[in-house]
């Protein structure tokens, strides 16, 4: 092997061997810090705290390293994206441990207080699924099993379910027996880590999963509904509007509290407008449940919150003011003026909305 490739391999075995540690040292931060929360461990919970400074040095350490190599050896495909998949890496890694240390921290405030009953099994839960998302997300790495990262990917979901069930008994808990506020917070906020923890390990099998195979991220596909009262003109108009300019950038609904019958005029108009709508009719709220996912809900007619919606963590609502549609008694002139006036106004907030999601590319 020529001396070249002997010192790229060594930087590389070197590089492996510096995340593998920082990853246990993560790995036992987070386990630490959740047993001190469960345990009442105040020792065990400070010196969680302190151990992050040295965390912190080893992912700094090696950010460095990866940057000498990349100036020292040029490398190119495969170690490439090795390399900048491990400084990628080292930043998740780095949040983790973040997050171990507010735990930790939440874990010393919670001494007068600690979960008890449904709320302390739904933390151990999600804590579980967490910490074992964490470990073969590490392992992934660490054996370049990419079935095992895809795997692990899909916890995710699990999680944010987890999440969204102990926020449900954490409000419960709150009216029933009033517990102080300092607990409720601290209670979410561990909730929260929990939950980022393995946001941050789902990306970290997405990074392996690029290192090994070179596979780049999904891009996000976002789930937009469109509301307003009947679901009969402008939250319908909003959807074909969605679908028709921008089909790709996210998955589009309407719905209303109560729908009114089709509007063939309505109809008419975005056929000449070059937005058939023959497969977009009326539906119900309940027709279209709100994911756990990360979704927007968009009002078309008065705010979000005014509707009978569960809006989950991860749902953003944001509140439109268009024009009103023209009126059934309105002549034909006045009709397609109106109309005209409302597509203007809701092509450009979607235009908008867009521009924020994806950037300037889309158009």
């Amino acid at each position: 092997m020529p001396i070249y490739e002997q010192r790229l391999q060594k930087d590389l075995t070197h590089i492996r061997g510096e995340l593998s540690l920082i990853g246990e040292r993560v790995e036992t931060s987070l386990h630490n810090a959740l047993y001190a929360l469960f345990t009442h461990d105040v020792t065990l919970a400070n010196l969680t705290i302190l151990r992050d400074q040295g965390i912190n040095h080893l992912c700094l350490k090696l950010d460095r390293f990866c940057h000498l190599c990349i100036v020292r050896h040029q490398p190119t495909a495969g170690h490439l994206r090795l390399i900048s998949s491990v400084m990628r890496m080292v930043d998740e890694l780095e949040r983790i441990g973040d997050y171990a240390v507010t735990i930790g921290r939440a874990a010393l405030h919670m001494q007068q207080q600690q979960p008890a009953g449904i709320l302390k099994r739904d933390l151990e839960a999600m804590a579980q699924s967490t910490g074992t998302m964490l470990k073969q997300a590490l392992a992934a790495v660490s054996s370049e099993d990419a079935q095992l990262a895809r795997t692990t990917m899909k916890m995710a979901e699990t999680v944010g379910h987890q999440l969204s069930v102990t926020f449900t008994d954490l409000e419960s808990e709150e009216a029933e027996h009033q517990s102080p506020v300092r607990f409720v917070l601290d209670l979410f906020a561990v909730c929260y880590m929990l939950e980022r923890v393995s946001d941050r390990a789902k990306n970290i099998c997405e990074e392996a999963l690029f290192m090994m195979a070179g596979e780049s991220k999904p891009e996000k596909v976002f789930r937009i509904l469109f509301i307003d009262r009947e679901n009969s003109v402008r939250s319908q108009m909003a959807e074909a509007i969605a679908r028709r300019f921008y089909p790709t950038q996210a998955i589009y609904s309407s719905a209303g509290v109560q729908p009114g019958p089709i509007n063939q005029s309505m109809l008419d108009f975005m056929r000449y407008q070059g937005c058939p709508m023959e497969n977009i009719l009326p539906k119900p709220l309940e027709a279209v449940p709100l994911a756990e996912e990360e979704q927007i809900v968009i009002s078309l007619e008065g705010p979000v919150r005014s509707y009978p919606l569960e809006l989950h963590f991860h749902t953003t609502f944001l509140d439109w003011t268009v024009s009103d549609p023209p009126l059934e008694e309105d002549d034909a002139q006045t009709k397609r003026e109106k109309y005209e006036k409302l597509y203007r106004e809701i092509t450009s907030q979607v235009r908008g909305l867009m521009e924020i999601l994806r950037g300037e590319e889309v158009f």
